[in-house]
């Protein structure tokens, strides 16, 4: 009686989660241009997303982020999104003008503008898609 009790009576399944949940929980060290170049790429994909859908709102629920569509002259926006704004609408150059800001210690924030070209010619600033990720949640993608 008393072997068999002290036996255990887990399953191959619960074993399984056992030793997934240990590994998850393993400590790794990540470096901070591990985490910058993984929130590029979420930011990038999101970003991507939102070009072809525009369904901010149901793509943040579903990705569990913070989505703000950002303009010239909005009064909703924290002072770093208002210098953001400012930023690129005064600095329009070629290449990739996507980035990451650190928000404190525990939340990241991915900017891309939104570029159209007038009649004219001229590139122009639409507006801005700014996704805010938890650090947490990078670093568990990792």
């Amino acid at each position: 009686m008393v072997l068999i009790s002290c036996g255990g009576g887990l399953t191959d399944e619960q074993r399984r989660k056992i030793k997934e949940e240990m590994e998850t929980n393993q400590i790794k060290k990540i470096s901070e241009a591990e985490i910058t170049d993984a929130t590029m790429s979420n930011g990038r994909r999101l970003a991507d997303v939102l070009t072809k859908t525009n369904k901010a709102d149901s793509l943040a629920k579903a990705e569990n982020v913070k989505i703000k569509w950002l303009q010239a002259g909005q009064a909703d926006v924290t002072e770093m999104e208002r210098q953001l704004i400012e930023a690129y609408l005064t600095q329009l150059s070629g290449g990739s003008m996507d980035n990451v800001q650190k928000i404190g210690t525990d939340s990241l924030l991915y900017t891309v503008p939104v570029i159209i070209k007038r009649d004219d010619g001229v590139d122009e600033v639409k507006g801005i898609w700014s996704i805010y990720f938890t650090r947490k949640q990078i670093v568990l993608g990792l």
